[in-house]
């Protein structure tokens, strides 16, 4: 069988909390900026329990990719300046949640995106060499413009990183 991910990071990671459009912090999901960090150090703590599995026999994992809306998470200072160098946005011009969905809505998207992106490419590389022959990849939306807002599924960035595409029509 094929083990089934959520994006909800849990876990009591304090100070890795994702931040809201709002500045509020939430803590049913942790930052992706911070889980990519380090090579990806909170994210494979985080998923250990998956990979185990694949080392036990489990076929793969398939991430089921619906969000959480790039406008929900995550504006934390390092996201933002991630972001920032994503884009190529000049250190000097000011950028608050509301900037970027004012200003910059369309790469803002695609960084959002991009994450996933990375998510998958950190797994999938940690994946494969515990059990080379076991398969990754997520089920999201069609391929679209909403897809990738609400979803952040870019499935033409991520077919790369993922061995799986499996799309879902209601969406």
């Amino acid at each position: 069988l094929v083990n089934n991910m959520w994006w909800e990071f849990h876990g009591s990671e304090e100070g890795a909390y994702a931040v809201k459009y709002n500045g509020s912090v939430d803590k049913k999901h942790i930052c992706p900026s911070k889980m990519l960090a380090d090579n990806g150090k909170l994210l494979l703590k985080n998923r250990s329990w998956q990979l185990e599995d694949v080392k036990g026999g489990t076929l793969g994992i398939v991430w089921d990719l619906e969000g959480p809306y790039c406008w929900n998470i995550c504006f934390c200072k390092e996201c933002i300046e991630n972001f920032r160098k994503f884009a190529s946005i000049a250190s000097d011009v000011a950028l608050t949640p509301q900037i970027i969905r004012e200003n910059y809505n369309t790469p803002w998207i695609k960084y959002c995106c991009r994450q996933s992106t990375e998510i998958c490419r950190m797994l999938r590389n940690s994946m494969k060499k515990i059990n080379p022959s076991a398969k990754f990849g997520f089920y999201s939306g069609l391929p679209s413009f909403d897809t990738m807002e609400s979803y952040r599924a870019d499935w033409l960035d991520a077919i790369g990183d993922i061995d799986l595409a499996l799309l879902s029509y209601y969406s």
